[in-house]
């Protein structure tokens, strides 16, 4: 696309930039952008210097700029598209099922848990998290997992946000 191509109210910018094209896509799936008008545009170049490679840095990236998470899973859609951002974090549960196994034999859990970790099973009211998240570039690996009883591993995601 040349620059003729651009839409009107980025014309005025000179040479389309990520955040035109951010914009644009956005624009062409669906999603009406709120504000965008000569004076906001300049937030949308935050998004583009910001070098957002997943998700959760998008959102903190864009923070305020869309009216509902739709809008803004539209746009992060678009904006994936457009900077080549492969899709979905791949989770292994080989892996989670060698932690729990490992974990099982460690000795370091009670001996009630270990009827599940033996199978590779996650033990009832308990979770698997990450120690590092996938969304960050944690590894999908046994060393990077954790068991949390559930209400501290929703505690922890409400609290903990390494993104922003």
């Amino acid at each position: 696309m040349n620059d003729d191509a651009a839409p009107p109210f980025l014309q005025a910018y000179g040479r389309r930039s990520l955040a035109s094209d951010l914009v644009t896509d956005a624009v062409m799936v669906g999603v009406p952008v709120r504000g965008v008008r000569p004076s906001v545009t300049g937030k949308l170049g935050n998004v583009a210097n910001s070098g957002a490679k997943n998700w959760n840095q998008f959102q903190a990236a864009t923070r305020g700029q869309f009216s509902s998470r739709a809008e803004a899973s539209k746009a992060w859609y678009a904006y994936k598209k457009t900077n080549g951002i492969p899709a979905g974090t791949v989770r292994s549960s080989a892996a989670k099922s060698q932690y729990l196994k490992q974990l099982g034999q460690s000795g370091k859990t009670p001996k009630w848990m270990n009827q599940w970790l033996t199978q590779g099973k996650v033990p009832p009211g308990y979770q698997v998290d990450h120690i590092k998240p996938l969304s960050i570039g944690g590894k999908d690996a046994p060393s990077n997992m954790r068991l949390l009883d559930i209400e501290t591993h929703k505690t922890h995601h409400r609290y903990y946000r390494p993104w922003e």
